[in-house]
């Protein structure tokens, strides 16, 4: 009896699905917002529905294999990877069985992961920690695979002992986030963003930044104790004022991020410390003591609208920011009203060009020679009652020789006796557009 070799393997039709179960975010160690990390262990389950009936998924369980056209659950599950870790171990990294037919991916993993702080409301920011889980699988290789979620049945928990809780605030949910990476033309690769939103508590640079800074100003409005004649102890006085201000702003440099922006807490700083400036400038200057009073009064001024300026931005415009743009990731941006009319515009002619074909163009004007003839052999033919549009003794065109000469001659003397139409010169047109206008 002969032997009937295996069909060979063809690769699947459709990608696999990855269906999102659960995600842990265990717990948050670290956030330097200097190195633009933060360190982070998390718990990842994903389902392949009907796993447990596909052979090819169940070959080699938690071994390691090679790379077929169908390739198991256990080589797929090495295949993922995160894009955005700066420093990655896997604690647990297995597929199971679980239910009737289902196979499961259990990913355990502990790194630090680079993230884009945005700091320019600091230290009032929020700040959202992202972790990216990919495969090395593209959408146009031989094995895709697809990231799926249900918001009915997935789980995401966010840590419940946060170590952090003294310096960040972790109120938000874990949302989950789809996205596409292109590292090069003609390859996408799907990636999986976990999304946990922190903010900052800014009691510590409150204490120890904005409090030293108003109390400086608040000391160098004390000049106007001294008399406008005693200049060299004002400017003593604001001189020390001046460089202990700086003095301190180096020394809690370090603990502000280095950035190539300002941010609000740079803004508050360097406005205190202009105020102290001008009012070195008024300890040199000024003698009179009206104006030396206008003067103070103009300091204490300078010196409430800035702090009304500060907690207006800290306090209301930063968690309107904030909101607008949690708004906007939620929801997609609309597109311009503009946009959308010139589309509908555009989409309207070419369905009118669809609709209706193009016109032939127009035949080229024939020589005055050949028309001319034309005309008065139809002429000839009418006088000599001949209905059918044709000569008595027509040629190779179809009227006689002197039909054509007598039509030739006349269409010469048309183009000799045809006015010329003047010409018009650059300015004349000019002052008759502008009649015109008037």
């Amino acid at each position: 009896m002969p032997i009937t070799a295996p069909a060979p393997a063809t690769p699947r039709e459709q990608p696999l699905t990855c269906e999102v179960a659960r995600i842990d975010i265990l717990h948050v160690s670290k956030i330097d917002q200097i190195e633009h990390a933060f360190s982070a262990r998390l718990f990842f389950q994903l389902i392949l529905r009907g796993g447990q009936r596909d052979d090819d998924l169940l070959r080699g369980l938690n071994e390691p294999s090679d790379f077929q056209l169908r390739p198991s659950a256990t080589w797929l599950l090495h295949q993922f990877h995160f894009p955005n870790a700066l420093k990655l171990e896997y604690a647990e990294r297995k597929v199971t069985k679980m239910g009737a037919d289902d196979l499961h991916l259990i990913l355990r993993v502990d790194g630090t992961f680079l993230q884009h702080f945005k700091l320019h409301d600091f230290p009032y920011d929020s700040q959202i920690l992202q972790v990216h889980l990919s495969s090395h699988c593209a959408n146009e290789g031989i094995a895709p695979v697809r990231f799926t979620w249900s918001p009915l049945t997935v789980k995401l928990q966010r840590p419940t002992h946060f170590a952090l809780k003294d310096v960040w605030e972790m109120s938000k949910p874990v949302r989950l986030d789809l996205e596409t990476l292109n590292p090069s033309p003609g390859r996408t690769y799907p990636v999986l963003k976990t999304c946990v939103e922190v903010t900052r508590r800014p009691n510590y640079h409150l204490v120890n930044v904005v409090f030293p800074m108003a109390c400086f100003v608040l000391m160098g409005c004390c000049q106007f104790a001294h008399e406008t004649s005693n200049v060299e102890g004002r400017l003593e006085y604001m001189g020390a004022i001046v460089l202990t201000s700086t003095a301190y702003k180096m020394s809690v440099a370090s603990s502000i991020p280095a950035i190539a922006y300002v941010t609000l807490l740079d803004r508050y700083v360097l406005a205190c410390i202009m105020i102290c400036i001008l009012l070195v400038f008024e300890a040199a200057f000024v003698r009179d003591p009206f104006a030396d009073s206008v003067a103070l009064f103009v300091s204490i001024a300078l010196f409430v609208a800035l702090q009304v300026a500060f907690c207006y931005t800290a306090y209301i415009a930063v968690p309107r920011r904030a909101e607008e743009r949690r708004r906007t990731e939620r929801t997609p941006r609309p597109k311009p009203a503009w946009r959308e009319k010139m589309r509908r515009v555009l989409m309207g002619a070419r369905r009118n060009s669809s609709n209706n074909p193009r016109r032939s163009p127009a035949p080229p004007a024939a020589d005055r020679t050949t028309e001319a003839p034309r005309r008065l052999g139809r002429l000839v033919d009418v006088e000599s009652g001949d209905r059918s549009g044709q000569s008595a003794s027509p040629g190779d065109d179809g009227f006689d020789d002197e039909a054509r000469e007598r039509g030739a001659t006349a269409a010469a003397r048309d183009d000799r006796t045809k006015p010329t139409e003047p010409r018009i010169s650059s300015s004349q047109r000019r002052s008759s557009m502008g009649v015109a206008c008037l």
